[in-house]
């Protein structure tokens, strides 16, 4: 599901802030951006994780980044990470998108753990931050 920036900034932006000690993402940022944001809901349809893609202008073939993913902690362990790849998967390819990528600091092991599962590869053996992951039409 998409987020719908005028209702949802303040909830990603409580979710940002929760998950990284900078809290890099503002809810400004969140109501200005026109990038995608993917979220999911708990019952309750309260916002509970959510991933933002950026587009990569000028690739070829026509890529993704995965610019953040975050899943709030009271919500972690429940597959809610994976999901949000799945929903970016679907998404880049309804849109005709062929790769995937993302950036995950070489100590995040939970994080390179689910992107390794989900299918994620290191394209250059030296470089064990950027990800890659190519997108099957």
């Amino acid at each position: 599901m998409l987020a719908n920036r005028a209702i949802d900034s303040q909830r990603l932006s409580e979710i940002d802030l929760c998950c990284f000690p900078c809290g890099c993402n503002s809810q400004q940022y969140f109501k200005q951006t026109r990038d995608p944001i993917l979220i999911t809901k708990d019952a309750n349809g309260v916002i509970i994780g959510y991933l933002h893609l950026r587009v990569s202008k000028g690739s070829t073939p026509k890529s993704l980044w995965i610019h953040t993913l975050a899943v709030h902690p009271n919500h972690r362990r429940q597959n809610i990470g994976t999901q949000l790849i799945v929903d970016a998967e679907s998404y880049a390819k309804r849109h005709g998108y062929k790769c995937l990528y993302l950036s995950v600091l070489e100590d995040n092991l939970p994080a390179r753990t689910l992107y390794e599962k989900s299918g994620f590869i290191y394209p250059d053996e030296m470089n064990k931050t950027c990800m890659k992951k190519h997108i099957n039409s």
